[in-house]
């Protein structure tokens, strides 16, 4: 059944939406040690990079100290810009219906008994796993440095034959790290965990946690996403792409 604590924590939740059900930890894969570095992280973002949009069905799980549930939730991602959800109960019947963007999310409960409908505006994070990723994650991409900051990074090879790429603070900024570790797909390294750690005065850490790769995009149709403040899951039960 579906639990709505907080509704503020429970959006926050669902709108990064991070997968059910993942099994198994990183471990080294033979190989993937001589692969240049670069090349490594080319792999890690691979995943998902040419799909423009994604609507379909999801599993949700979320956990945190002050809400926890599990729900089924309707979903589009369109490349860059937004998430929508619509969640459901076990009956079918809408819950609440979440719209992530750059700018934040917004939450609309409609009425129903011993509720009256209202309306949340909100920005950040939850528990740590900020959402400015939703919209990536849900499309099917993994987490990764801007693009536009790619000659900056620091690269070092980790011990799981992985690789960590490190993007130096800028001025009033803070430093932020991406260390991914990998298993083959289709003949290729296949990014299977990240820990994304960022230092300074708000630091934090989030590990992701990918599996079920998809045929044709590669991208994880199962994720999950934890930091010590919460967890999020997602498992896909139906994607449709558009390139």
């Amino acid at each position: 059944m579906v639990t709505i604590p907080m509704r503020n924590t429970f959006v926050l939740a669902m709108a990064l939406g991070i997968s059910m059900g993942l099994a198994g930890c990183a471990s080294s894969r033979p190989g993937f040690s001589t692969r240049p570095l670069e090349e490594l992280l080319q792999r890690a973002c691979a995943p998902g990079q040419d799909l423009r949009e994604v609507s379909g069905s999801v599993w949700m799980k979320v956990a945190s100290r002050e809400s926890s549930g599990q729900f089924p939730a309707q979903v589009r991602a369109v490349e860059g810009k937004r998430v929508d959800l619509e969640v459901t109960n076990l009956l079918g019947g809408v819950e609440a219906r979440i719209h992530v963007d750059e700018a934040g999310y917004q939450l609309d409960l409609p009425g129903k008994k011993g509720r009256q409908a209202s309306q949340e505006r909100g920005e950040g994070h939850w528990g740590g796993i900020p959402l400015t990723w939703a919209p990536d994650l849900f499309l099917g991409r993994v987490p990764c440095p801007p693009r536009a900051r790619w000659s900056e990074l620091k690269y070092e090879r980790t011990a799981l034959g992985g690789v960590k790429a490190t993007l130096p603070a800028r001025l009033g900024g803070e430093q932020e790290s991406f260390e991914y570790s990998f298993r083959r797909f289709e003949g290729e390294p296949w990014p299977e965990t990240l820990v994304w750690t960022k230092s300074g005065a708000f630091a934090r850490q989030v590990t992701f946690q990918m599996d079920d790769p998809e045929k044709g995009s590669s991208s994880p149709r199962k994720i999950v996403a934890k930091s010590d403040l919460g967890e999020v899951k997602i498992r896909w039960t139906r994607r449709d792409l558009t390139r």
